[in-house]
């Protein structure tokens, strides 16, 4: 169990804020809390050496970054990397597979309630090393979930 927590919104504030923010709440809360960046409503983002501070003293125990912006998860995962009991998930379904890619911990995903099936063997065959079954499952996943699919002609 966890909180997940999204910065505070509706007033642009800077990164000491965010930071004062999240230790303030961790001071008082007894449960582990997972910072929730999704800029595209709160128009904060929590900054990959803010989160990596964050995780560094024990403040936040994860991340669930539902930016979509993958150069964005790429710095957390880069920044947090040497932490091994931090977490970092994706909150877009068809992002799960360059997530782990990318050393993230997996996802929290509107799929996973929908069609946890789906979500799964992503994962598992991921861990398993076979690329090509968890690529087609991340693809039926994109597929289904109206991302666009541009078919290359072979001139035949």
């Amino acid at each position: 169990m966890a909180a997940l927590v999204a910065p505070p919104f509706y007033y642009l504030i800077d990164q000491p804020t965010v930071l004062a923010f999240y230790r303030m709440l961790a001071k008082d809360t007894p449960i582990p809390i997972l910072l929730y960046n999704i800029p595209q409503y709160t128009k904060i983002v929590a900054e990959p050496s803010t989160v990596a501070a964050l995780a560094r003293e024990g403040t936040i125990a994860g991340i669930k970054d539902s930016s979509r912006d993958f150069e964005y998860f790429e710095g957390v995962c880069i920044a947090t990397r040497d932490l091994p009991r931090f977490r970092v998930f994706t909150g877009s379904d068809t992002m799960l597979l360059p997530a782990l890619a990318m050393g993230g911990s997996g996802t929290i995903c509107g799929a996973a309630n929908v069609a946890p099936h789906w979500v799964v063997r992503i994962f598992e065959a991921f861990q398993r090393s076979d690329t090509v079954a968890a690529r087609d499952a991340q693809d039926a996943i994109a597929i289904t979930a109206g991302a666009r699919v541009v078919h290359q002609h072979t001139g035949d």
